[in-house]
């Protein structure tokens, strides 16, 4: 009486357990459907990141150099024209405005690939850093040049709050008064090297330290020439004096003796107006050098010193760009 119970319940166990087989089966299916759905998702971005997303960033950065150029071009016919910082910022208006635009297209290029799915896990996340760490250094390098390019084209401008008064001409009637109007004009040139080194461009920020330096350096050249200049004076007036005192003592049939000790007296006198001379000279041929070397300064900024900078950034971008394309390439045969 107490088996018939038992063996009908048995069915129902069976079913119960057959039904939590297939429960488990059709869970483990949709999770490797969703599975499928999320692996697709995600190889459709790497494709899109790869054929798209990257190629319009090519895009974007070619236009960088092209605008640059323009709006360098433009602003600089433009004061050389007018002569008038104001007058060359607004006739260059349109070529700045074209630049502004492929900088905002370049930096919204690059957001676009950082923010895609999946850039920022794992193998992939390291190369889009470096590539976005490379690259937003090249536009912020090439929007430097364009932000500080009035200040740096008219640091030795016609304008009064540059540096063109440190090359003190005929104003001055003797060194010392020009040496007291290149410490005024240095001062306002220290003015206009400061904002320079402002700029967010590090050519231009180590241009105006070199500025900087050199006027430091006429500073004290101009103090040196004009020092010796004075003491000569008072020296030439103190041998004439000593030539006279000859006079009188060989007028006189001074003795031998003392004829030896204004000798003595003279040649020292000699020895200091050499040594002022050549303290003079070295100052003064050293000032010269250092007037001499500004132009070439100011040229090295774009003849040299960008050019650098470029081919840096030339160098790197596509090394760091092949990393991260063979990355997505690798990730899409997974």
């Amino acid at each position: 009486m107490t088996t018939n119970p038992i063996r009908g319940k048995r069915p129902k166990i069976f079913l119960i357990l057959a039904g939590v087989v297939v429960l488990l089966l059709l869970i483990a299916a949709a999770f490797v459907t969703v599975t499928q759905v999320a692996r697709q998702q995600e190889r459709d971005s790497l494709v899109q990141l790869k054929n798209e997303q990257l190629v319009t960033l090519r895009d974007a950065r070619s236009k960088l150099q092209p605008t640059l150029n323009a709006y360098l071009a433009a602003y600089k016919k433009a004061h050389l024209a007018a002569g008038s910082r104001d007058k060359a910022e607004q006739d260059s208006k349109k070529e700045l405005e074209a630049f502004k635009e492929a900088e905002a297209s370049a930096r919204e290029a690059v957001r676009t690939i950082t923010t895609s799915h999946g850039a920022e896990e794992g193998e992939l996340s390291d190369a889009v850093a470096q590539f976005e760490d490379s690259y937003l250094g090249y536009v912020d390098y090439m929007a430097g040049l364009v932000d500080s390019y009035p200040q740096f084209h008219t640091l030795f401008g016609d304008s009064n709050d540059g540096c063109k008064g440190i090359f003190v001409g005929s104003p001055g009637d003797n060194l010392a008064e020009r040496a007291n109007l290149l410490i005024e004009a240095a001062g306002i040139c220290r003015s206009a090297t400061e904002k320079l080194g402002e700029s967010k461009n590090p050519t231009y920020v180590d241009y105006a330290l070199r500025v900087q330096n050199r006027v430091s350096q006429l500073e004290m050249d101009g103090a040196a020439t004009a020092k010796a200049e004075q003491s000569l004076g008072p020296l030439n007036a103190t041998l004439d004096q000593m030539k006279k005192k000859v006079d009188d003592a060989y007028a006189r049939n001074a003795s031998e003796q003392e004829l030896l000790a204004i000798a003595d007296e003279l040649k020292g006198m000699n020895d200091q107006i050499k040594a002022n001379k050549s303290e003079f000279d070295f100052a003064a041929k050293r000032y010269k050098k250092t007037v001499e070397e500004m132009p070439s300064l100011l040229e090295d900024v774009f003849s040299k010193h960008v050019p650098d900078e470029m081919k840096y950034f030339e160098s790197v971008m596509p090394i760091r760009l092949a990393v991260l394309e063979s990355v997505i390439d690798d990730a899409l045969v997974e």
